[in-house]
């Protein structure tokens, strides 16, 4: 029988390829895994992030390692992650403003969630809080709309920066109520937090876990958490929809947090980091930590289930992108 013999060298090659992407699969992870981070240590997102990875280290027998690259609203650090290559050692840490909101309000950041990145594990939701000093004669939501409407720009807001989720949540807000506040940038949510205690700063979106101690020492006054249902991370805190003003609910959730890797990664080495963080937010250590703690709802999900979430979130905040004119 008369043998091709350049078929049967093709044939080689491909028998030697898929082996060696078996081989990749079955020995992932054989050196340590980086997540970078577009913000400093010691945050919000980098107490969830490594909350969970640490846990899913031991799973995964291998280190994780905190790769800091804040600025740019986090788009230092996505270009980290656009030039790695797809083989699972170098992960984003990615929110809700770097998936879902930047992308979805702005056209020129040079990425696409869905297309750039392969969803690798969700983490979980950051609610956030409508917050005002208490020294103001504010104390609901429907009384801060009516106060903002009736002295139109005297009151004013602060946010983490341009871009954020603090700065984005007001912003749709602002145009879903018909109001008018004036906006301040700060460097980080735990900066309004101390701003918004000492009165220089009149209203915020934070995060839960940035004002938590001056909500218990009086100094700020939570309206109302930015979330459809209660979670346990924010028991006990009314909810933006439980205000009966329609449109809120698009507020929710304030920020999510989610592992993404570089386009083309193996479906194996996917699934390997997918259970393995899933098995971490099963953890009960790991779920009182980011739920009593750092104030975060573990959002475990499969693989396709996180990019179908962040393609949702995405289409949501370019359709809010329409009504909402950011401002500086």
């Amino acid at each position: 029988m008369h043998i091709n013999r350049r078929a049967c060298g093709f044939a080689l090659a491909i028998i030697a390829f898929s082996l060696a992407i078996a081989a990749h699969a079955q020995q992932f992870p054989s050196k340590p895994i980086t997540i970078v981070l577009g913000f400093s240590a010691g945050g919000a997102t980098d107490s969830a992030l490594r909350t969970v990875s640490e846990k899913a280290s031991l799973i995964l027998g291998t280190p994780i390692i905190f790769e800091y690259r804040p600025g740019a609203n986090q788009t230092i650090a996505i270009r980290k992650l656009l030039e790695a290559k797809p083989d699972g050692y170098t992960l984003l840490g990615g929110t809700g403003s770097s998936l879902a909101q930047n992308p979805g309000m702005q056209k020129d950041l040079g990425y696409d969630p869905t297309k750039d990145f392969t969803p690798v594990a969700s983490i979980g939701l950051g609610p956030g809080v409508l917050d005002v000093n208490s020294k103001l004669p504010i104390q609901s939501v429907a009384e801060l709309i009516e106060y903002a409407k009736k002295n139109d720009g005297a009151l004013n807001y602060g946010s983490g920066g341009f871009g954020t989720a603090s700065h984005l949540a007001m912003e749709a807000f602002m145009a879903i109520t018909g109001t008018k506040m004036i906006h301040v940038p700060l460097k980080s949510d735990t900066e309004v937090a101390l701003e918004v205690s000492e009165g220089r700063i009149d209203v915020a979106f934070q995060t839960l876990q940035a004002v938590d101690a001056y909500v218990k020492s009086g100094a700020i006054r939570i309206l109302a958490v930015t979330s459809v249902e209660e979670m346990q991370s924010a028991k006990g805190l009314p909810t933006l929809t439980a205000t009966g003003v329609a449109g809120l609910d698009a507020l929710d959730p304030y920020t999510f947090y989610g592992i993404v890797g570089p386009r083309g990664m193996p479906s194996e080495t996917v699934n390997k980091l997918n259970e393995a963080f899933n098995k971490a937010l099963a953890d009960p250590d790991v779920r009182d930590r980011l739920q009593n703690i750092l104030k975060v709802e573990p959002k475990p999900d499969t693989q396709e289930g996180f990019g179908s979430y962040v393609a949702e979130q995405l289409a949501k905040w370019r359709k809010l992108s329409q009504a909402v004119q950011i401002s500086r």
